[in-house]
């Protein structure tokens, strides 16, 4: 896949690369000639990843500093669980060491910060010490900061008048979301769910609330087309959108952000060369954000 120029800042990055080197290879170190049964080590080994997650935090590289706290926790987990502490949970926190500073140097090297390409290595760790797999989009961080004009003001509707507006739009979706689900007649519920997204597109009252409900009927619309996978994880975010309804008809003028990213997670997915996707991707630039392939 090709890749458009990124715009991430190495600025910060160059300002604590080498503190982020010496630490992660003290962590390493300390791993590798663990005898399997001092705690010393693994602590020592702890401190040095929690200096490196704050780190990567302040640079904002959120995916890897993800990665970093998961492997923070397998190490303290190995201290308190006899069960976890053994040469193949000290491996997988080497491994996760060797992949952020792989990760940091490739950076540096001019790389795309594509965080998702860390997704292995992540739900490794996470497996590793009993956790339940990680979702796909789990180290995907695109802008949530771009907003999406309308064509049309919004209705003047006060808060009340608004709520009585969703109510029968929600119970649309809900049917429909339900014939999804349960698979009795999948087609017609996905039609059912994406007019109910569509008429949440033209009530939402302000360019936050409209840009989500933007990405909604964008993602509905390639569940229609059959261009995303119908899985556990898809049928969740289905679940999900129904509850941002929900918070707007209550009121609620917050958004989701979880919930916008993994739109826009499987909105990347569709590489379609027209429809609600293709803009989507292109206002978002969100080839930038996928592992390039081999």
């Amino acid at each position: 896949m090709k890749h458009e120029d990124i715009e991430f800042d190495l600025g910060p990055l160059t300002w604590v690369k080498a503190e982020l080197d010496s630490a992660l290879a003290a962590a390493k170190q300390a791993l590798v000639g663990w005898n399997g049964e001092d705690l010393d080590p693994l602590k020592a080994a702890q401190a040095h990843l929690h200096q490196v997650t704050g780190a990567l935090t302040i640079v904002d590289l959120q995916g890897v500093s993800l990665l970093c706290a998961e492997t923070e926790r397998l190490l303290a987990e190995m201290g308190d669980r006899p069960e976890l502490r053994s040469r193949g949970s000290a491996e997988v926190a080497i491994a996760a060491c060797d992949a952020v500073l792989a990760y940091l140097d490739e950076l540096m090297g001019g790389a795309p910060n594509a965080e998702l390409r860390l997704s292995g290595i992540y739900a490794r760790v996470r497996t590793q010490r009993g956790a339940e797999p990680p979702p796909p989009s789990e180290l995907f961080y695109p802008d949530l900061s771009v907003r999406v004009s309308r064509g049309t003001a919004p209705p003047p509707l006060d808060p009340a008048a608004l709520t009585r507006a969703i109510r029968p739009v929600r119970a649309q979706y809900q049917k429909g979301l339900l014939m999804f689900l349960q698979n009795k007649e999948p087609t017609a519920g996905l039609m059912y769910m994406d007019q109910a997204v569509r008429e949440l597109e033209k009530l939402a009252p302000d360019a936050g609330q409209y840009t989500f409900w933007w990405l909604a009927a964008g993602f509905v619309e390639s569940l229609r087309r059959g261009a995303l996978p119908v899985d556990f994880w898809v049928k969740r975010l289905c679940g999900r959108i129904d509850l941002q309804m929900r918070r707007l008809m209550e009121g609620s003028r917050q958004l989701a952000e979880r919930l916008q990213r993994d739109m826009l997670y499987y909105l990347a997915q569709d590489d379609s060369a027209t429809g609600r996707a293709l803009e989507v991707r292109q206002r978002y630039r969100l080839d930038r954000y996928l592992p390039a392939e081999p």
